[in-house]
Order: structure tokens, then C-alpha cells, then sequence
């Protein structure tokens, strides 16, 4: 992410100051950031190589927890802070991975003993995709996307 940067005020010396001449320069409090390809590349290795586990493992404890509206809240949260570290390189498939996750996560008629498997093994796969530099390759994957698609469906009740 890009720092904002706040302009300060300076005050000129009087030998400078003229009768037109403004009383104060504004200049950044910060130095402009330089930004280039290889800081990039090490900010998202940073982030898939110990926060992304982190919050997997986060992930696991959850899915081991009662199933119920606390722990699918604490899944929902986890799921945003994964999807964060998808809009922050930008990469569009990571993202919806992570939303048909939170949307299968979502549906209380997915259990976790089922979620849980499927979840973990399908984010661990894009997390080594996203490190090889092969992003395009991620897609939510057969079972979460059907997971994430049965909220849509009618239930039968007989």
C-alpha cells in the first residue's frame, strides 16, 4: 500500500521573502516512496510465506471449534483478511477463491467436517501457486465451488 503523505508547511528565510513572494513552501513530510518490482515481489512473499499459513492455522483452530454463528463469524473475518492479501497484489483469482470459500463457509448447511478438508487443501494450493507466479492458474476448485453454489439451491422438503 501506498503511504499518504501530509504536506508541511515550511517557513521561508527572510532573506528569500520578497513582497509578492508566498510566506510558506509546502513539501512532503515523507519522502517519495520508490517502488519497484523486486520490493513487490518480496512484500508478497512476506505475506503468502507467514501470514497466509497464519491464517490458515487460524483457519484449522476455527473449523475444530462447535459449529455455530461465533466460529462462522471468526471464519468470515479470516476469509476478509485473506481476500486483503489478494487486492493488495492485485490478484483477481486468489480473490475469488476466497470469496467462494466465505460464500461456502457462509451456508450453514456445509459442515465444517466437510468445509475443512476441502478449504485448507484448495487455499494451500493457490498460496504455492501465487509463490510460483502462477496466480492465473488459481480457481475455486470443485468441491468449494459446490460447496460455495449450494446456498443458491431450493432445499427439498418432504
Amino acid at each position: 500500500r501506498r503511504n499518504s503523505q501530509r504536506p508541511v508547511a515550511l517557513p521561508l528565510p527572510a532573506s528569500s521573502l520578497s513582497a509578492s513572494a508566498p510566506q510558506s513552501v509546502v513539501v512532503s513530510a515523507e519522502p517519495a516512496p520508490v517502488y519497484s518490482h523486486a520490493m513487490e515481489e518480496s512484500a508478497l512473499e512476506l505475506v503468502f510465506n507467514s501470514d497466509v499459513p497464519a491464517r490458515m492455522r487460524e483457519m484449522l483452530q476455527a473449523f475444530k471449534q462447535t459449529e455455530g454463528p461465533a466460529s462462522r463469524k471468526q471464519l468470515k473475518s479470516i476469509c476478509r483478511n485473506l481476500k486483503m492479501a489478494g487486492e493488495e497484489f492485485d490478484l483477481p483469482n486468489w480473490i475469488e477463491l476466497i470469496e467462494a470459500v466465505e460464500k461456502a463457509i457462509a451456508n450453514p448447511e456445509n459442515s465444517y467436517r466437510s468445509l475443512a478438508p476441502t478449504v485448507i487443501k484448495d487455499i494451500k494450493q493457490a498460496q504455492e501457486l501465487v509463490l510460483c507466479g502462477q496466480e492465473a492458474e488459481t480457481r475455486s476448485r470443485g468441491k468449494t465451488q459446490s460447496h460455495a453454489a449450494a446456498r443458491g439451491r431450493p432445499r427439498n422438503r418432504f
